[in-house]
């Protein structure tokens, strides 16, 4: 198995009128875990942040998989943000884990999380 790492998605979005903005981490977390609210570790740990300060909207997810994990997961983040009718997406793309979110990004890398084939 490879090491784990953080990595990164961003993306810009136009959010329809009257979209609850924390349904875009929701729909991130529903991919990734299967429910938004979900019991013990997740495979893949994230913190998805939007910003509708602006517009479009920009969103975050940080994400951590082993690296042999991160690209499939990149896609289910990219999929996934793509697929919603709720939102338009304007631009999407990966990024480094900035300096601001090192900390972030290692809080998750060192809290728990399942590995294939496990469960809780």
């Amino acid at each position: 198995m490879s090491e784990p790492g953080a990595y990164v998605v961003e993306a810009e979005l136009v959010l329809a009128d009257g979209v609850d903005p924390a349904a875009v981490g929701a729909a991130v977390t529903v991919e990734l875990c299967g429910h938004w609210e979900h019991d013990g570790a997740c495979r893949w740990p994230h913190n998805t942040a939007i910003d509708v300060a602006r517009e479009p909207a920009r969103v975050r997810t940080l994400f951590v998989a082993d690296t042999a994990e991160a690209e499939p997961v990149r896609e289910r983040i990219e999929t996934t943000l793509r697929g919603a009718t709720a939102w338009r997406v304007v631009s999407i793309r990966s990024r480094a884990v900035a300096d601001d979110e090192r900390a972030l990004a290692q809080r998750l890398l060192t809290g728990p999380r399942l590995r294939q084939g496990e469960t809780f």
